[in-house]
């Protein structure tokens, strides 16, 4: 399958693209459902544990700084994207066995490491996945092209969460952590199928960096000030009400 980017795109190349991005968003949604969320806050011992998880991925999104100079020294977003979304996935892959790792401590140090690869891996792929749509999806298309992301997305998480759920709390899995091992091996496989949708969209050449419109530092700051506060609301809020549940 070739990764590297295309010197032209047909109008038909395109909307299989479109099509192609809108299952793998579906199929990355349900990956998040099938080993986060739930399966992560019932796995996890107590509310350090599960705190640390949660903080996890806002804290890796410092990855997305170094994944800057990579895309620009590459300029091979589909490739980037492709290679370390696929290696996050199978690390979710990976982490169906840790249910059979006799050692508590062992089995959530190992968790928690598996969680830092896999937010900093995804964060890399998210900057260079964010670059390619923001030039390949016709700015008259948005819109559609978003919405559909964001329905099926969106319907595969809920669907996806509701099962991990029922799985866990199954009576054929009650007292043990089989459970566990089939969420995070089905989430891997999803993610497998989402990275196969993702390679298949087209990728438009990059265009010189001193070309694109910016919007200036003052922008750029006002934008820094908003991603800090809703960062840190999430931070703040997120763990105790992960751990609330548990606790009463």
């Amino acid at each position: 399958m070739r990764l590297s980017p295309d010197p032209s795109i047909s109008p038909e190349a395109m909307a299989e693209g479109q099509r192609a991005l809108v299952r793998d968003a579906a199929f990355a949604s349900l990956t998040g459902a099938l080993s986060g969320g739930v399966i992560l806050v019932a796995f996890a011992l107590g509310p350090m544990q599960i705190g640390l998880l949660a903080a996890i991925p806002l804290m890796m999104q410092a990855v997305q700084l170094p994944g800057i100079a990579l895309v620009e020294r590459l300029r091979q977003r589909r490739k980037i994207a492709v290679v370390v979304i696929t290696l996050a996935r199978l690390v979710i892959l990976a982490l169906a066995l840790l249910p059979f790792v006799a050692d508590l401590p062992n089995r959530l140090g190992w968790l928690i490491a598996a969680q830092f690869v896999i937010c900093a891996l995804g964060s890399l792929g998210a900057c260079a996945v964010n670059s390619w749509l923001h030039q390949l999806i016709p700015r008259t298309g948005l819109g559609d092209f978003f919405a559909k992301r964001l329905f099926w997305g969106t319907a595969f998480a809920c669907a996806g969460t509701l099962a991990a759920g029922l799985l866990v709390d199954h009576p054929a899995f009650r007292g043990s952590l089989a459970a566990y091992g089939w969420a995070f091996a089905a989430a891997g496989s999803a993610g497998l199928i989402s990275s196969y949708y993702l390679a298949r969209a087209p990728e438009p050449l990059m265009v010189p960096s001193n070309t694109e419109p910016r919007c200036g530092f003052a922008c750029g700051r006002r934008f820094a000030i908003a991603t800090f506060a809703v960062c840190w609301s999430s931070l703040a809020h997120g763990p105790s009400r992960r751990t609330w549940p548990r606790r009463s």
